[in-house]
């Protein structure tokens, strides 16, 4: 009915660069992954994928971080 509603197991890879010039920095990301409805991922089952960017701010607490990503192949109606 495209409506989302989770999973009991989950695969994800992620593939990140960072660049830091202090006390900023940016990086460039690459994700894929999914949930399925089993209690193990299914290895070649459907993944989705996408493309994003992050700006940080690095305090002396820890990184201030904001990440937007867009996928590679948008789900319709959803």
């Amino acid at each position: 009915e495209n409506k989302p509603l989770g999973g009991r197991s989950m695969l994800v890879y992620s593939l990140e660069t960072r660049f830091k010039i202090d006390p900023f920095g940016w990086s460039l990301f690459y994700e894929m992954g999914n949930v399925f409805n089993g209690v193990l991922p299914e290895l070649f089952g459907k993944q989705l994928q996408s493309v994003g960017f992050g700006l940080h701010y690095y305090t002396h607490v820890g990184p201030l971080r904001l990440d937007v990503a867009f996928p590679l192949d948008p789900r319709k109606k959803i």
